[in-house]
């Protein structure tokens, strides 16, 4: 019995802990939990499990309790991918509070059981950030690293967070010498900084484009609506927000973001291009950065670097002309300090695609006709 097998075995309704499954995309009381947990990724909300089951995809949350109370859990996405069956897809957890050093490995034991019951093809684990050691116990338990070309695409492997502890003086301090004299002439400029509310959402859908067509790339999420479905969903209880920067009468930048588990997790950006020589991007990020440690988060995180990078900058080798993206050298002035992440990992369960990956498939996926070839059939079953 494989690691992941006899943690579920050995704790699931044992030592009075239990392991409880639901389909119910919205769950307050879930939530709540990922409120109070440090580190909880809003991908695991039950209000991202409801926008995305508008867009095809059904949860399977799985809550540990002990007695009423809940000490953890696993909120998988899962779908069917063309004729050929069902995918699951465990992004940013599990979530597990400090106490239950072993829970996380028994919950993968039970996604792994429902997988099997529900005859998935594969599944995919995109780990928590501080998952390492569960993907070393995961990699034990037959996963391995995700193929690219499969689904879900387009997965993180470095971030940078910001810590928002202590003064406002510390935080300045904390700055690179160029933002902070960015910063000044932002604050001199005339800019209006603002949290925002649902009306501002299709402004910043117009900015995100706007900044995607100065970089050669497509806006995601693609559905028009789906920044309005997200504060549907969890507007009320303050786990979304908008942040405007306006010039005279035209808002000109804008941000889009998730507070929970402590953290402000800024996911999507957008600006029109204009007053650059004002340096107005410095300015919005500062003020979201006194958003969120005037409500007591603890970091902010920028959700997203590019991993070549990210090594880069962590061997000292970094610069401006040298990173291949032009917005690292920008996320890294704001005394940020560089995450990498635990790389995804993906498990088959399907008879024949488990032979297809051991006698060679994943270094196929791997290879640039592997990829053609994937991305033509993604394209056609409308599933990239």
């Amino acid at each position: 019995m494989n690691p992941a097998a006899r943690a579920a075995a050995g704790h699931a309704e044992s030592g009075g802990r239990r392991i409880e499954v639901s389909s119910t995309p919205v769950c307050p009381e879930w939530d709540a939990f990922l409120d109070a947990l440090p580190g909880a990724h809003f991908e695991q909300l039950s209000g991202w499990a409801a926008v995305k089951a508008r867009y095809g995809w059904e949860t399977l949350r799985l809550v540990a309790r002990r007695g009423d109370r809940i000490v953890g859990g696993a909120q998988v996405l899962t779908r069917r991918i063309g004729r050929f069956g069902r995918i699951g897809y465990l992004a940013r957890g599990p979530a597990v509070a400090a106490d239950e050093p072993d829970l996380a490995l028994a919950l993968v034991g039970r996604m792994d059981e429902e997988a099997r019951r529900a005859r998935w093809l594969y599944g995919v684990c995109d780990h928590a950030y501080d998952g390492q050691a569960l993907a070393t116990a995961m990699a034990a338990a037959g996963y391995g690293p995700h193929p690219p070309g499969i689904p879900p695409s387009g997965l993180m492997g470095a971030t940078a967070v910001i810590d928002l502890v202590g003064s406002e003086a510390d935080l300045i301090a904390r700055l690179r010498p160029d933002v902070r004299r960015g910063l000044a002439r932002a604050r001199r400029s005339g800019f209006a900084w603002r949290e925002g509310t649902a009306a501002d959402l299709p402004q910043f859908r117009k900015l995100m484009a706007a900044t995607c067509a100065r970089r050669g790339t497509q806006p995601t999420p693609p559905q028009p609506d789906y920044f309005e479905r997200l504060w549907a969903e969890m507007g009320s209880a303050g786990r979304v927000a908008v942040f405007v920067l306006r010039m005279s009468e035209t808002d000109i930048a804008a941000a889009f973001g998730f507070a929970t588990g402590r953290t402000l997790r800024v996911w999507k950006v957008g600006w029109d291009g204009s007053h650059s020589e004002n340096q107005p991007n410095r300015l919005l990020w500062w003020e979201m950065m006194q958003w969120a440690r005037a409500r007591d988060f603890r970091t902010l995180d920028i959700v997203g670097l590019d991993l070549a990078d990210a090594h880069l900058a962590l061997r000292g080798a970094g610069s401006m002309t040298a990173f291949r993206d032009g917005t690292t050298n920008f996320k890294l002035g704001f005394g940020s300090q560089i995450r990498l992440l635990p790389g995804a990992q993906a498990k088959f369960f399907h008879p024949a695609l488990r032979l297809a990956m051991a006698a060679g498939g994943r270094r196929f996926l791997a290879g640039r006709w592997g990829r053609s070839l994937l991305a033509r059939y993604w394209a056609r079953a409308g599933q990239s």
